[in-house]
């Protein structure tokens, strides 16, 4: 990026400063990707996974919003306060004690940021307390994910679309 910013202004990059940052210092991508598995590398490829912290390595959040959509929100709401039951007997039981008080914790926030999501929804004249029925429903029960993502983050660099793969409305919405 740095030689292309150089070459975009007629300059020339030290060739001590690209010797350091090719040779002894590791790159964002670099970093992330040796911690990828062959699967995950398998599924960003395909587009399976999208988001991954790779693609964005300026600091801009990637979420993926569509499960809104996918499933309506009475329906996350309902898995997280399962998954929040799940470690019930974690905590009675001291097992991984900080890390399941704080997965809790994490977990009743999201719970509580689905009913926020909900709610502002509402405001707009939308129920989306069940899955998305047609494409334009669809289109906006995302949107409403991403607003909601935007207002928890203040307005921080986040991207609606990325890739064209991202919404597929061949006339169906797909449920589980």
């Amino acid at each position: 990026m740095i030689e292309g910013s150089c070459k975009a202004y007629n300059r020339e990059l030290d060739p001590m400063i690209k010797k350091i940052f090719t040779e002894y210092r590791k790159t964002h991508n670099q970093g992330v990707f040796d911690v990828y598995t062959p699967d995950i590398l398998r599924c960003r490829k395909s587009g399976v996974l999208t988001g991954l912290p790779d693609a964005y390595g300026r600091g801009r959040i990637i979420g993926d919003y569509r499960r809104v959509a996918l499933y309506g929100i009475d329906y996350l709401m309902k898995d997280k306060l399962a998954q929040f039951t799940s470690l019930q007997a974690d905590l009675e039981n001291g097992v991984n004690l900080e890390q399941t008080i704080r997965l809790r914790e994490e977990i009743a926030e999201q719970h509580r940021a689905l009913g926020q999501m909900k709610e502002m929804a509402a405001k707009y004249g939308y129920d989306i307390s069940g899955p998305a029925t047609n494409a334009q429903e669809a289109i906006q029960w995302t949107y409403f994910g991403y607003l909601a993502a935007v207002k928890s983050q203040n307005g921080a660099a986040m991207s609606w679309i990325g890739r064209r793969s991202y919404l597929h409305l061949p006339g169906c919405v797909h449920r589980t």
